[in-house]
């Protein structure tokens, strides 16, 4: 890794949001990207958009990496893939929390269930993952 790279992670890639901000990103000089969501197939499919993306734009030099990780389950698991993002990439410059549980229904027909898991999808991981990426900024 160089003293120039410059690292983007994206927690809930995807089709939309996720994967064309990543790959704006890589346009832009962000020469090292990693994408996380819990669809691995969906994941090598972003990646590839990423990079082609990335090329387009110019870019010569780019990383682009894929960690499959359920973003709603144990919080354990997501810091310890957190982990390896950072020694694989380094330290992020930008962290763009993008998960959501999207389901569809009718205009407030939503189950209590389904609150409580879009909740969860949009609080619990997000503070893991902040809280991981501030340890390491103090350490």
């Amino acid at each position: 890794m160089s003293s120039s790279s410059k690292t983007i992670v994206v927690l809930g890639s995807g089709p939309k949001l996720g994967s064309h901000v990543a790959a704006l990103f890589a346009s832009r000089g962000f020469n090292n990207v990693a994408l996380l969501s819990r669809n691995e197939d969906r994941l090598k499919e972003d990646q590839q958009f990423v990079l082609e993306q990335a090329v387009k734009g110019g870019v010569k030099n780019i990383e682009i990496k894929v960690y499959p990780v359920d973003l709603q389950g144990d919080p354990q698991v997501l810091r310890d893939v957190l982990k390896v993002v950072e020694n694989d990439l380094g330290p992020p410059e930008v962290l763009l929390y993008n998960a959501s549980k999207l389901e569809r229904s009718a205009m407030f027909e939503y189950t209590e269930m389904a609150l409580e898991q879009g909740y969860r999808v949009s609080s619990s991981s997000d503070s893991s993952s902040l809280a991981f990426f501030s340890q390491s900024d103090s350490n």
